[in-house]
């Protein structure tokens, strides 16, 4: 069984790093069996290996951002497990790791479940039937390089300055 301490621990589901100097991973990859002993041991012995509540190794050419989205699905609204958060954890994590970011520029990292609610809403077709939804709020903390963020939040900050010099919507200026 997963242990999912309360309050929720934001680096609950992490890639350990492979550029970790502490280990000698080859390649990044969740460890949640250490995780699981270190959050048994939490309370008795603070120097385990993966200790709960840390965040994951940053480089010093990077640091960390978290972002924040929600996810709706069509089930009831039964509260899930911790088991099964972890596994939507990991689910998310891998997914958003094989399709978005790369070494240079921003990688998740970490993903956890921090809300989850139910919902029963009337179908909007007329019937009268009750669809029954579940929605949760997933964090997400990324590593992201430092010349990829300055290069982003400069590219922002010029695409502020063009929108300011175009004609407002009635054709009058800005």
């Amino acid at each position: 069984d997963n242990i999912c301490l309360e309050p929720t621990d934001r680096y609950r589901t992490c890639y350990q790093r492979a550029a970790d100097p502490s280990n000698n991973l080859r390649k990044d990859e969740i460890q949640r069996r250490e995780y699981n002993r270190g959050a048994k041991r939490y309370d008795k012995d603070k120097n385990y290996r993966i200790e709960p509540y840390s965040p994951p190794y940053v480089a010093e050419d990077e640091e960390l951002m978290t972002t924040t989205f929600h996810l709706e699905l069509n089930q009831d609204s039964t509260q899930l497990t911790c088991d099964e958060k972890v596994v939507m954890e990991e689910v998310v994590l891998e997914y958003l790791r094989a399709n978005i970011g790369n070494d240079d520029t921003f990688l998740p990292i970490c993903a956890v479940v921090e809300e989850w609610k139910g919902y029963d809403e009337v179908v909007p077709d007329g019937s009268g039937e009750i669809a029954v939804t579940t929605a949760c709020q997933m964090d997400v903390t990324y590593v992201i390089k430092k010349d990829y963020k300055d290069e982003i939040d400069g590219s922002s900050y010029r695409r502020l300055e063009a929108e300011e010099d175009l004609p407002a919507i009635d054709g009058t200026s800005r």
